[in-house]
């Protein structure tokens, strides 16, 4: 079915769903952010929507850099014949000012929920004396429950976290990307309230070519870990069943599988409910879905969505109805940074 966009009226971006004609979005005038605030990542709870907006760039001095907006479905929105909807400050405004306290959050690039209803959120400050951090929040009592530094790691190119929705036997687990040196974290909550994390390094001959670990996604049926870079054409996996039942005192290494050369440089990573690989291609304003079964070949991916009007998605999700969403921006900002 053909995707139809609706651009409201000082709306900095918009939402795309996939196999539906409808899109939704959100009035940020509350949050004093310029309509063209870019929107790095975002994460759907229930009737609740999470946005990260990076300080980055022109948008340096933002009010605020974690969002709350309420999620309503578009022919709701439609039927209730209400303007969109604000977005707020997550918990609040103050607790993301800049300044020299660490402790705040300064630059929200990556977010996720897992399966209890917690937040976890990357905070990663490219221009300030501070380390990234990992913070979670119960979204059943808007509090957080647990923080950690990701002290000595490069902050850079700290764009993407996703969380495994298998619980092992460390608790739930985060995978964080990209540290640099051909190597993703990975952040476990420990069952008994003891959180630790560190550095998985990449293992590939020496024919490979270097693995970025910009965008991730999880696969539930084939139990792999997907990865890629914005400005690599390589994609590559993990085995996520032998990993699961590894901690850092067994694995600081795993073999990597490259699977070859995606269509084109791309955005945003997700596999959907069919083991459907999603991905933007910058250059064709295009979303596609490579079909996991068969070799990484043009004939092999359908183009979902292609538009000139389209100018850049960073982010897939599905909703509870396993239908897939992506943030469209209207502008290519500092994402693709080297």
């Amino acid at each position: 079915m053909r995707v139809t966009m609706v651009l409201i009226i000082n709306i900095t971006f918009i939402l795309v769903v996939f196999y539906i004609s409808r899109s939704v979005g959100w009035n940020f005038s509350k949050v004093n952010l310029p309509n063209d605030v870019f929107i790095s990542r975002f994460a759907i709870w229930k009737n609740r929507v999470f946005l990260a907006a990076p300080r980055w760039s022109k948008w340096s001095n933002n009010s605020v850099t974690l969002l709350e907006a309420p999620w309503i479905e578009p022919e709701v929105l439609s039927l209730m014949n209400i303007p969109s909807p604000p977005a707020t400050a997550y918990l609040s405004p103050e607790l993301q000012s800049l300044g020299k306290d660490c402790t705040n959050l300064l630059s929200v690039t990556a977010l996720d929920i897992d399966n209890r209803g917690r937040l976890w959120v990357l905070d990663s400050p490219e221009d300030m004396e501070c380390p990234a951090k990992i913070i979670i929040y119960d979204l059943h009592h808007n509090e957080e429950i647990s923080r950690e530094n990701l002290l000595g790691v490069p902050r850079k190119n700290l764009k993407c976290l996703t969380v495994d929705p298998v619980i092992g036997l460390w608790g739930h687990r985060g995978y964080i990307g990209d540290p640099g040196d051909e190597s993703i974290i990975i952040f476990d909550t420990g069952l008994t309230g003891q959180r630790k994390w560190w550095k998985l390094h990449l293992k590939h001959g020496p024919t490979f070519p270097r693995v970025y670990t910009n965008d991730l996604a999880i696969s539930r049926k084939n139990k792999r870990l997907y990865i890629t870079g914005t400005n690599s054409l390589d994609l590559f996996s993990i085995d996520l069943d032998k990993l699961r039942h590894k901690d850092r005192l067994s694995v600081e290494y795993s073999d990597i599988l490259w699977h070859g050369i995606k269509l084109g440089t791309s955005t945003g990573l997700l596999c959907d409910s069919k083991d459907g690989l999603q991905y933007f291609l910058v250059s064709e304003h295009a979303s596609v879905r490579w079909d996991t079964k068969y070799n990484l070949k043009a004939e092999n991916h359908l183009i979902l969505l292609q538009s000139e009007h389209v100018l850049s998605i960073t982010d897939y999700r599905m909703d509870s109805s396993k239908n897939v969403w992506a943030i469209i921006n209207p502008l290519w900002p500092c994402y693709f940074r080297k």
